[in-house]
This record gives structure tokens, sequence and C-alpha cells, in this order.
């Protein structure tokens, strides 16, 4: 069983499409019968992909893989009997399990009941894009004559959608725009290269976008249509909705399953990406740690496990040795800055250009034709 439609397991059943293990049954478990493909969210809310561009379509991966699909989510484990349990209710029984289905950001008690409504999470992204889609269509309706954004984390995801959600926007309501974005560190992406985060704060800012830097947003209330969000330090902020794209988090069933997790709560796994203390349990993507290896929650590195998860899983299948994945120690990181540009990292380099956005749509699109024209 696949459980989650995440990248990892898309590759691995395009891969398994082309190289099949005979008297073997793969089921996929996915909240729906497409994903998508988070190098390219942004660019949809910029306006630069229509939502068609940056989806998989699991369906027919599955039929070309010889797969059953099956839209539903997972919400247990029991391990000692090895099922899972779905929302639906229905439980479904495996021999091997591989568990890909990501994060969700890390989003304060007080704020959960305003989910849907005044506030959304930026993961799951098919949920992100489902309330974006609607408020565009709906503004575009009935054009506001004013709109007040907060983004709620300072990372990659979170300064991409601002940089993004600005341009878009912008062509909507002009000047009447208000763009917040609330990070609790001192500077944005600060895991990454500081030239980076300076380079950012200064685009930021020459958008129009406020920066609130040093600031933990703790809740959130709703009062005559209103949405204010409460920080540590006393600050408040007035929007009209607010989008959360914290630090991920994993799911709490998995800490609940009796899987070895890290002390965030992600599956523990190994270099072979099978899990510390259920050996028929594989994991990858976000919702996994490589124990000896740990890298940043990053779609590149659930992109390069698509391929070692897809060997292991028939090697475990078959009974061969398992081959370990050696993750790269510096990755390229490409912000979309939604302007027809974008900056470069790798390391210690940072570049940007027109040059940089070319070369991200050219590898996405790249990565994406390989499931939408195989």
């Amino acid at each position: 069983m696949l459980l989650g439609g995440g990248h990892s397991h898309a590759i691995a059943l395009d891969w398994w499409a082309r190289h099949p293990l005979p008297h073997s049954q793969l089921l996929l478990v996915s909240d729906g019968a497409d994903a998508p493909y988070s190098g390219m969210v942004p660019g949809h809310v910029a306006g630069s992909y229509r939502r068609a561009d940056c989806f998989i379509d699991l369906q027919a991966l599955c039929d070309r893989a010889g797969a059953t699909l099956r839209v539903d989510r997972a919400v247990g484990l029991d391990l000692a009997a090895q099922r899972v349990q779905l929302a639906s209710g229905a439980t479904v029984a495996f021999d091997w399990l591989s568990i890909d289905t990501g994060s969700t950001p890390q989003v304060p008690p007080d704020v959960r009941p305003l989910l849907g409504r005044s506030a959304i999470a930026a993961k799951p992204i098919r949920d992100l894009l489902t309330h974006w889609d609607a408020w565009w269509n709906a503004w575009l309706a009935d054009p506001p004559t004013q709109l007040r954004l907060a983004i709620v984390g300072g990372g990659a995801g979170g300064v991409e959608l601002a940089l993004a959600l600005e341009r878009r926007l912008r062509t909507l309501v002009g000047d009447r725009l208000e763009l917040a974005l609330v990070q609790r560190d001192r500077s944005l992406l600060p895991a990454m290269h500081p030239g980076l985060g300076d380079r950012l704060q200064r685009l930021l800012r020459q958008r129009g976008i406020d920066l609130y830097l040093g600031e933990t947003a703790r809740s959130a209330t709703e009062a005559n249509g209103l949405t204010t969000l409460h920080c540590e330090s006393g600050l408040s902020i007035d929007c009209d909705r607010v989008i959360w794209a914290t630090q991920a988090a994993a799911p709490d069933w998995i800490r609940a399953s009796g899987l070895a997790t890290d002390d965030r709560g992600f599956v523990a796994v190994d270099d072979c990406l099978r899990s510390l203390s259920h050996p028929r349990v594989f994991a990858t993507g976000d919702v996994a740690t490589m124990i000896h290896q740990p890298r940043p929650k990053a779609g590149v590195f659930a992109v390069r496990q698509g391929l070692p998860l897809a060997h292991n899983l028939q090697a475990a299948l078959s009974d061969r040795p398992l081959q370990p994945f050696f993750p790269q120690r510096h990755f390229l990181s490409i912000i979309n800055t939604a302007d027809g540009r974008a900056i470069a990292v790798r390391g210690p380099f940072v570049a940007a250009g027109r040059w940089a956005w070319h070369w991200k749509d050219w590898l996405d699109r790249r990565f994406m034709a390989r499931f939408q024209h195989p």
C-alpha cells in the first residue's frame, strides 16, 4: 500500500509502470484522484499556470502501473494487524506499507476553528488551492474596494506565496491591497544563505508588502467580518484572510501509531527509507526524517527519494537486499519572485534574474511532463 499521493509515490508509480513486478498488487490511497506539484503552486497563484498544469493525474498513473486508486485518507494505523484506518471508516490490510502523506503547518489551537473560513493552511496544498481558486473567482465576480491579507511564516513557501499574491491581487485592487508577512525569526529563510534573506526583505518592501520580523503569531479572532491576528508581543494585525505557512508538522496519527519518530513526530527512517521500528513500513518526503542523514523538509528530497523507494519496495517484495539512498548535502532552490524573475540558491551561491525563472519553469515543466505525456 502506498499511503498518500506525494511526489515520491508518483515517481515510484511511474517507474513501476515501466518495470512491473509479477505477482504483486499495488494500492494507492490518496485524498484525491490527482496530486498537486508543490514547485508550481506559487506560479498558479500568480497566474502563470493553469490549475491543470500543476496537478498529477493519479488515476492515469495508477492505470499505467496496474495499481488500484482509492480516494480516502488515513486517520490511524494498527501496526500489529497491519491495517490502515481510513477517514471513511474502512480499514485496509497491507503486507508492505509506504507513507508519503506530506506535512501540515503548525497551526495554534485558537486558529484551527477559523480554518476553511477566514484562515487557511498552506498545506495540504490541495486545500490551499481549492480555497484560493474560490476566493479569486469570488473577487473577480464582485471586486473588493480594499483587500487585506496576512501570511504567517517567512520560509520559502511563505515568501513565494506573498510575492505571488501581491502580483496577482495588485491587478485587481491596485494600491488598496494591504499584504503583511509575519515571521517569528529576525530574518527570512534563516536556514539558508543570509544574503538571500536580505535580498528578499528588500524585494518584499519594494513590492509594498509589510514585514513583521521577530513576531510570533499565536491566535486569531473574528468579529464583525474582520479577522485579527494576535502576536506574542501584543501586536495585532487586522485583515480579511490569514494564510498559515509556518514550519512543517507531522500528522497526529503518525505519533499515535507506535511508529518510531523523531522529536517532532515525523516517521524515523534509515538510509533505505525504512522505518526504524517496523521493517514492513517505509516513509518518504516531508512526513519522514532520515535519522542518519537529516535534511530540510523540501520537495527536492521527496523527488530524489522516489526511485530509491521504488527499487527498495520491489527488493523487499522479492526478498532482495535494500539499497541505501544518499541525499545531496547542498541542493538547488529557486525562489519564484512572480515578476518574471527568480532567485537561485545552492549552498553559498545566490544569483537572480530572468534566466533563473526560465530555468525553474523548464525544470518544473520537465518534471510534470513525465506524468502528463508518458
